[in-house]
Parts: structure tokens; sequence; C-alpha cells
């Protein structure tokens, strides 16, 4: 009877060893790596057979000398002689920070009861890999990793390189299961994204693998100055298989890339004012044969590929004879996979008020071409106009003798008279002609009066004004008056408005005092950018390009609220990251901002 139940229970053991046999494993990439070189490391549990009812959850060890980058989880099934494998864990990316080694500890997982752990490992860290940035970073998680590759990486400064992100992974359900993107902070460099979207999937192969890859965005980015950059990695969250029946958001990262920025030569032109890339000037006049008093119009046309934002239009040297008036001008970009593409527009109406041949010039247009590494300067061929007649000569005189008076002199606007009255013509009866000479000489006096007190009242007032800044400068804090001042009656709705509604008062000071500019164009981004975040109730872990960000304003205020928001914007960045500066009036700046945060609260 023992023997009996003896060998029941060898057999049962035996089918149990069959029907579940079960391995954990830690196996490491490579058992030595230099510091920021990545490393894989996978947990791996296979069970073979299906007698498993209670699986527990991968515990994990701790990790010393490293940074954690990404985690991926490890899951595959196979049959053979209709018998079941199933291989479940985790893939580890880690990198080195320091030299010495990587002590990892034994993960566990409980398995009907029973505890299995893995046999702790070593990692050897020698001095800096060579080359760490283009291996990849991490390295393959699995079968996924994420790579931000750029044209360029040796660009010069202001001049626009393309910049794109892949997603890589050799298993096809993961290509749609990306549910979020976290992009760097670009500090130092001015990011236009590219509004071209691509969700088309390629085959690559790489190190002799074959991959299934999707651009995820694209940008046009321009250095704003020399030296070394490093754009730090973007963090792409994935959902991803957890077991059986569950999903667990996964996040890989790409590699840090560093830009070596390359210094503008020495001595540029006169007239170059940081523009980078490729230009043409195309000018066209309306008409070049004309009469006396009858308009043309100059459009001067600077078109190419590059940093368009920091264009200015060309001035034209009008001759004398010529009245001139405020240009009207357009621009028009577009970033594309070939860079920022755009033209900028001008029009100017010009009137000639007499006859004769005039020669238009258009001032000389300065940029830096990194294709040769040069200074170029494009001289336009000038504009010949031929003007026949002489219809308004008159009417134009009495016009120049207006402008050339002496304004400061009240009396040079007092009409010549000539009094021939005297009293004997009183006497013979011309009295009522003089009365009226008396009246209107009175009449101008007053006036000249009026305007004297008149000038002087707005002269105290603006130093008033002024005094009462200076002083308000000095000794009083805004942002303290302004909470301060507020009636008790009036109600904190929202503790952002009252945010912005404070820093609005600080901005209009700035403006005011017009100066800091680099300050004031920090604080008008800042104003900007959380405004509309409030607006399209963003949260701060929530990112949407600038162009998603302009439709949604579009849709929701129109178009013109949209462009005057981006055009803002742009002008912010280009003040704080550019070199270039502009003659600005900050209060006029102050009152589109104003507008702008009104309506977007």
């Amino acid at each position: 009877m023992k023997i009996i139940v003896l060998l029941i229970n060898v057999i049962f053991l035996g089918v149990i060893g069959i029907s579940a046999q079960i391995s954990f494993q830690a196996i490491p990439q490579k058992k030595e790596v230099g510091i920021d070189e990545p490393i894989r490391i996978q947990f791996i549990l296979t069970i073979k057979g299906r007698d498993v009812r209670d699986v527990g959850n991968i515990k994990l060890p701790a990790f010393t000398n490293t940074q954690v980058i990404g985690k991926q989880i490890i899951q595959n099934q196979t049959y053979e002689d209709g018998i079941s494998t199933i291989e479940y864990g985790n893939e580890i990316s880690l990198r080195p920070v320091k030299s010495g080694s990587i002590k990892i500890g034994s993960a566990s997982v409980i398995i009907n009861g029973k505890v299995y752990s893995t046999k702790p490992l070593t990692i050897i860290v020698s001095g800096y890999a060579n080359n760490h940035e283009e291996k990849g970073f991490p390295a393959k998680i699995g079968e996924t990793f994420l790579a931000f590759k750029i044209s360029d990486k040796n660009p010069y400064q202001n001049e626009g390189v393309i910049a794109k992100l892949k997603f890589y992974t050799k298993r096809l359900e993961l290509l749609n299961s990306i549910t979020n993107l976290t992009p760097p902070n670009f500090q130092g460099l001015f990011v236009q994204p590219i509004k071209e979207r691509n969700n088309t999937y390629e085959q690559e192969i790489i190190n002799g693998e074959t991959y299934l890859s999707r651009t995820i965005s694209s940008y046009v980015i321009f250095p704003s100055k020399p030296g070394v950059i490093v754009i730090n990695p973007f963090i792409l969250t994935m959902a991803v298989p957890s077991g059986f029946f569950d999903e667990q958001e996964v996040n890989i990262k790409s590699a840090p890339i560093t830009l070596q920025v390359k210094k503008l030569p020495a001595n540029p032109p006169v007239d170059f004012y940081g523009v980078v890339g490729s230009y043409k000037i195309n000018i066209t006049p309306s008409k070049t044969h004309l009469k006396a008093d009858e308009s043309t119009t100059i459009n001067v046309e600077v078109s190419g590929n590059g940093n368009i934002g920091l264009i200015k239009s060309p001035a034209l040297i009008v001759s004398e004879g010529i009245e001139s008036f405020t240009p009207k001008e357009k621009m028009e970009s577009y970033p594309g996979s070939e860079g920022v593409i755009g033209k900028l527009s001008s029009s100017t109406v010009l009137v000639p008020h007499r006859g004769g041949q005039f020669t238009i010039k258009v001032s000389p247009f300065s940029y830096f071409d990194p294709q040769t590494g040069t200074y170029r300067k494009i001289i336009p061929d000038p504009v010949i106009l031929t003007v026949t007649g002489d219809s308004l000569k008159g009417e134009r005189d009495s016009i120049n003798v207006l402008k050339n008076k002496n304004i400061k002199d009240p009396l040079s606007f007092i009409p010549s008279i000539k009094v021939s009255d005297t009293l004997s013509d009183v006497l013979d009866g011309k009295q009522k002609t003089l009365d009226w000479i008396l009246l209107a000489i009175m009449a101008i006096v007053i006036i000249i009066i009026i305007c004297i007190i008149y000038l002087r009242f707005i002269k105290n007032n603006s130093k008033t004004k002024k005094e009462t800044s200076i002083k308000g400068e000095k000794n009083v804090n805004f942002e303290k008056l302004d909470k301060e001042n507020t009636p008790k009656t009036i109600h904190i709705i929202e503790q952002n408005k009252d945010d912005l509604n404070s820093r609005l008062f600080t901005l209009k000071k700035m403006a005011e005092k017009n100066e800091n500019k680099e300050e004031f164009y920090n604080l008008v981004e800042f104003l900007l950018q959380k405004a509309v975040r409030n607006n399209l109730d963003l949260n701060e872990d929530q990112f949407l390009t600038t162009s998603e960000i302009e439709e949604q304003l579009a849709n929701k205020f129109g178009d013109e609220f949209s462009d005057e928001y981006k055009n803002l914007l742009l002008k912010s960045q280009i003040e704080r990251y550019s070199s270039i500066s502009e003659e600005d009036c900050l209060d006029e700046v102050y009152l589109k901002v104003e507008k702008l945060i009104n309506k977007l609260m």
C-alpha cells in the first residue's frame, strides 16, 4: 500500500513539473559600461505549462550609482507540442552617473504561494563612453525606442535646422498606443513647430534589424546664441499591456542632443541685424509713367528661407518733390521640412508733386549665408519714375509756405493786415470797415492766448505725471498697493485672475518707465501664455503645440484675435532670445496685451 502511495506521489510531482516549469532570471545587456552609456537589464519570468493559478507582481530591486531612464513591459507567449510557454517581466534601462559599480539586488515574485528570486548582479562602470549620444538614449526598451534627430548639430547662430522626433518599434500594436508627449524646455532656442502631420508608418533597418517607425513631431529650431546648447530628452508616455487583462503607462525618453553653435563672423555689414538664411528681393512699381499729383505704389518683397521673423523691409530713398506715405507691410511664413519659408511684402504709396524724372532707390539688404559662411548684401536696382505736368503748383506753394512756418512762433500765423484807416477815414464814414479789422485782430490775439495757455497746461500736466510716477516707483510696491486698495466689497472669484491683474499692473508700470525691455517682454510672454492656458482650461502638464493653441483661439475668438496673439508672442520671443532689438513704444505693446488678456479673462 505504501509503495502504491509513493508511486502516485512521484507521478503527481512529475506531472506538475511538466505542466508548470518556472524560472526567473536577471539578464544584463553587458557586464561593463561607461559613464552616461545606457544599459538594459531584463527581469524575465518564464512559465511553461498551465498549472499556474496565482502570479503576483514582480518586485524590482533598488539601483545605485545610476538613473532609471526607461521601463518596458515584456510579454510573449508561444506554443510547442500543445504546451504553452509564457515570458513575462520588465526591461529596465539605466544610465550610470559615476564610475565604480552598479549593484543590483534580487528581484522577486510569488507564484502559487512560492517565492522566486533572481540572482544579484554587479555592473562595472568605467570612464566615459565614446559617442554614447549616437547609440540611443535609452537603448532599446524591449523592442521600442525614441529618437530625436537634427539635420545639423553644428549650425550658426540664428540658422534654422530641421528636427524630427521619431518613434521606433517592432510591435505593430504599439504604434498607436501613445497617450502623451512632454517636450523639453528649449532654452536658448527659438522653436517653430511644423504643422505637417505625418501619421504614416515606415520600415527602417537599424543595425541589421527591421523596425516600424512613425514621425511624432517636427520642428524648425533656431539657436539664438553661440556655444554649447543641450536639448534635454522628450518623454513619451505609452499604454502597454500589463498582465493579461490590464494596461500600464510606461515612459520612454529620447537622447539628449548637444548643439555646438558657431558664432557669426566678426565685422558684419552696418545694415546687418541678425538675418540668417538665403534671400532675394523683388521690386515692382504699379506704374513708372504718371502725371504730377498722381499716385504710384512701390511694392518691395523680401523672400527666402531662414529666420523670417527678423526681416525688416528695406526703406525707400525718395527724391525731393515726392510725398511718401507710411508703408503697409504683410508677413507670410510657413515652417516646413525645408525650414521656414516666407516673405515680407511692403507697399508704399508715392505722390510726385512736380514733373520730371525721379530715381527711387531701395536701401541695401544684408544677411548671413550659412552655406558659404559669408555675409551677403543685396543692392536692388532703382526705380525710375517719369512724371509729366505740374497741375497743382499754386496749392503746393501754399502748403510749402505753411510747412516752412516756425511753429514755435505763434505770431508767425497772424496774417499781414494793412490798416489804412485813419481818423480822417472814420470821419469820412469808414468806421464800419475799421470795426471789422479790429474785431479780426482781437479774435486772433484771443486764439493765440488760448493756445499758449493750453500748451503750458499740457507741459505742467506731463511734468506732474512724471514726478508722480518717479515718486511712486521709489516708495510703492505696486502689487501690494493694488491688493490693499481693492475695495472689500469686491470678492475674489479666481486666484489666477487676480494674479494676472496684478502682473498686468506691473507690466503697465514697466511700459510707463520705458526701460528694461527684456524683462518687459519676458512678462508679456508669461501673461499671454498663462491667460491662454486659463481660458482654454489647460493643465500644467498638458502639452499643445503653438499651432494647436492658435487654432483653438481662432475657433473661439476669430482669426484676427489669433493673429494678434501670435504676433505678440513671436515678438516677445524675438526680444527674449535675439540680440536684435527694435525701438518700440512699450505703451502701445502694453495696450495690445491688456486688450487680449481682458478678452481672455
